[in-house]
């Protein structure tokens, strides 16, 4: 089929035709158009271009960060100051909420409130120190009974500790080595409890026939609660035995007598409704049986001091005189 140029109406001869309009049109066709300016990227951009093979994915250049200045010494100790003390202070209330969480534990299982118990004691060892006698009888009232059992526990910890550290041990002094200090504290501990139990035993025999209210409890109680001047002993010598190991043996020495004294005038207030000869045959009895424990523990808790003491008074004579 024939094809006509739309420019002149003549029949194309190879698709073209000789007149102006279509060789007009064909000229501006056939001509090229002009290329765009490529953009040039920045000399940053350029030099940071890395090559890309085919199926590598290359991160996209990162900016350039200004340099910032190194901290000196000291910021670098406040910080790490800071974050040691930031670590303890967490540690620390790590630590009080497990505590606080176990007591009260422990006081919702026991029905026990420790802060109400350690308030009573320390009011029974502030009356003990001023009227000994009073805090016994306090002692034996069914709400102090706990109270002066624990306080009797703590005499026991403070009579361990302190030889732990650095009292004597008879002869035998520091020689006789922390490990050896430790078992003799320990069976310390056991002599001083057996003690108590003898006393409070003792109390409750030869005193049930005319203080019928007294029970062995309440003796018992009693009995733990006349040791707060031996207990105040304790503390004082080992506090003493760092600087002036003599006045502590004093100290210590002071604080039996005073407690077998209290032991004795308590035997006699149980005591009141018998007759006066009976009073004083077990007062005497009684006294034989705190002289003689006195003796047993002050032996050796106190024969190396006394003897050590006896010495350094002797030599300071001999110099003087």
């Amino acid at each position: 089929m024939a094809k006509f140029c739309k420019y002149c109406g003549k029949e194309l001869v190879d698709g073209k035709c000789d007149c102006e309009g279509f060789v007009a049109a064909n000229a501006a066709a056939s001509q090229p158009l002009p290329a765009e300016p490529a953009a040039e990227a920045p000399a940053e951009e350029v030099s940071a271009q890395i090559p890309v093979v085919e199926g590598q994915v290359v991160d996209a250049p990162k900016p350039a960060v200004a340099p910032q200045p190194e901290a000196t010494v000291q910021e670098k100790a406040a910080a790490a100051a800071a974050g040691a003390g930031a670590a303890v202070a967490g540690a620390a209330a790590a630590t009080g909420a497990a505590v606080a969480g176990a007591v009260n534990a422990v006081q919702a299982k026991t029905g026990v409130n420790f802060g109400e118990l350690f308030g009573k004691m320390w009011n029974l060892i502030l009356l003990g120190l001023k009227k000994p006698l009073s805090a016994v009888k306090e002692a034996e009232k069914e709400e102090n009974q706990l109270t002066a059992m624990i306080f009797s526990g703590c005499y026991l910890l403070i009579i361990f500790f302190t030889f732990l550290i650095h009292m004597p041990v008879g002869k035998a002094s520091k020689a006789f080595g922390i490990g050896g200090r430790a078992s003799f504290g320990w069976w310390l501990i056991v002599l001083v409890a057996v003690a108590v139990l003898i006393n409070s035993l003792f109390t409750w025999v030869f005193t049930k026939k005319h203080a019928a209210d007294l029970t062995f409890k309440k003796a018992f109680a009693g009995v733990c609660m006349s040791n707060v001047y031996p207990c105040c002993a304790f503390v004082v010598a080992f506090v003493l035995g760092f600087f002036a190991p003599g006045l502590a043996e004093l100290v210590l020495m002071a604080s039996l007598l005073i407690w077998t004294s209290i032991m004795t005038i308590n035997v006699q207030r149980l005591l009141q409704g018998a007759d006066d000869d009976k009073r004083v045959w077990t007062a005497f009895v009684y006294t034989l049986v705190c002289g003689a424990i006195v003796g047993l523990v002050g032996s050796m808790v106190l024969g190396g001091l006394v003897l050590s003491f006896a010495r350094n008074m002797t030599s300071a004579l001999n110099y003087w005189f």
